[in-house]
């Protein structure tokens, strides 16, 4: 086959092999695993708006749910590499191989107690009765660390679990002392359990937080300091900006992630953000803070924020990506096609080169040399014998062969004849 022929044939099987590629990726889809667990509606409609308008979107990233039954079991999930990705409490349990992509929310962490209670802050909780409000994270033990920092021993403290529609009853009849919240002021349960403690008590329920809220957070990892806007329960309740603190919830994936992905993540999600801005629990997703160095952030996400690489799949869409890789593909090919045709090329002209000077050799040759020279004739044929049915000799080098190794053969009998006459050469 002629070498130019095979270069042609390479380059179309190379730039075949490219189109496939592209094409795989164009429709192929990368499943991510999501460790799912029970939580509160606002964030599961979130989640389903989120999830449907980021597959409609980027259809090659798909997620898989995997139910988990806690936060715990999340974070053991994807320490364990079971998942892809997770949501995670800043005050509990963030394994070294989650990294941050997002914040989904802040939850602020205030009671809420009847009109004129005696409770005006944490202390007042001593020897009370508190409420816990069904939730995914560890409020009991957010509830324990807050209380021993003011000084109030957690075990004098009783805990009921109840639903937010059943704090007015029990508020009203003095079950319960207060009710611990865990959430987003004027939003969900904290709404529905104000709602239900005004009704019952006929009043305008206090919101008490946490004054001493920055010593708290220096004190106690996974906080931050917070407020509740004034009016944050309709009308003027509060009727003044309350100090808090709050938890962080992080949506975390594998350290292991190749940023490629984690960037094309943490761009999807804030692209539906921005698209489903009116969704409830939507507005509140932020990026983290990629200068604090208490969490770690996943550096494809951290890039994404930074600004310091565009949307890689803005590379794959275009094929800048892969046409790179295939024009060095190809490069690599042709520069290997004519190394070896180089080489073939060299081969056959030591062979054929090494015809003049065996000529010459030939004319002036004894008896002893024609031996010598027999052989290496002999050499050559079965080397040319052998590069042919290998395919590394074409038709025209093998025919040129063939013309002077009969050359050289007759050469060799003439020789021969003439030293057995001793006829001079």
């Amino acid at each position: 086959m002629r070498p130019m022929l095979r270069i042609v044939i390479l380059c179309l099987l190379v730039a075949a092999a490219g189109a496939g590629v592209v094409a795989l990726l164009r429709h192929a889809s990368l499943p991510l695993r999501v460790a799912v667990l029970p939580t509160v509606r606002e964030d599961q409609r979130a989640s389903q708006a989120l999830g449907r308008d980021a597959a409609a979107a980027n259809r090659w990233i798909t997620l898989k749910p995997v139910p988990v039954p806690s936060l715990d079991a999340a974070a053991k999930a994807i320490a364990a590499g079971d998942v892809d990705i997770a949501v995670l409490r800043s005050d509990g349990a963030i394994p070294p191989q989650a990294q941050t992509l997002a914040i989904l929310r802040r939850d602020r962490v205030f009671l809420i107690v009847p009109p004129k209670s005696p409770i005006e802050d944490l202390r007042g909780l001593r020897n009370q009765t508190v409420a816990i409000l069904p939730g995914p994270g560890p409020d009991e033990a957010l509830l324990d660390g807050l209380l021993d920092f003011h000084g109030v021993p957690p075990a004098s403290v009783k805990r009921v679990a109840m639903t937010a529609a059943q704090t007015g009853a029990a508020i009203q009849q003095k079950r319960v002392g207060a009710v611990l919240v865990v959430g987003r002021a004027g939003i969900g349960n904290a709404a529905e359990a104000y709602a239900s403690i005004a009704r019952a008590t006929k009043g305008t329920p206090v919101i008490v937080g946490v004054e001493d809220a920055d010593a708290v957070v220096a004190r106690l990892r996974g906080l931050e300091t917070a407020e509740i806007p004034k009016g944050a329960f309709g009308g003027s309740a509060p009727d003044e900006d309350v100090t808090t603190v709050a938890v962080a919830y992080r949506i975390v994936v594998r350290a292991g992630m190749s940023k490629l992905v984690a960037g094309e993540l943490a761009s999807t999600l804030f692209a539906a953000k921005a698209r489903l801005a009116g969704e409830p629990g939507v507005a509140a997703i932020e990026a983290p803070d990629t200068e604090q160095t208490l969490y770690a952030i996943h550096p494809g996400a951290k890039a994404y924020f930074d600004g310091e690489q565009p949307s890689p799949f803005d590379r794959v869409e275009s094929l800048f990506w892969i046409l790179s890789a295939l024009i060095g593909l190809i490069g690599s090919a042709i520069t290997w096609v004519l190394g070896r045709l180089r080489g073939k090329a060299d081969a056959e002209s030591d062979g054929l080169g090494r015809m003049i000077p065996f000529l010459r050799e030939l004319r002036q040759a004894d008896a002893a040399q024609l031996v010598v020279l027999q052989e290496e004739l002999d050499g050559l044929v079965e080397r040319v014998i052998a590069e042919r049915q290998a395919g590394t000799i074409d038709t025209d080098a093998f025919e040129t062969y063939q013309m002077a190794l009969g050359y050289a053969r007759q050469a060799l009998d003439e020789r021969r004849t003439a030293l057995a006459r001793k006829v001079p050469a």
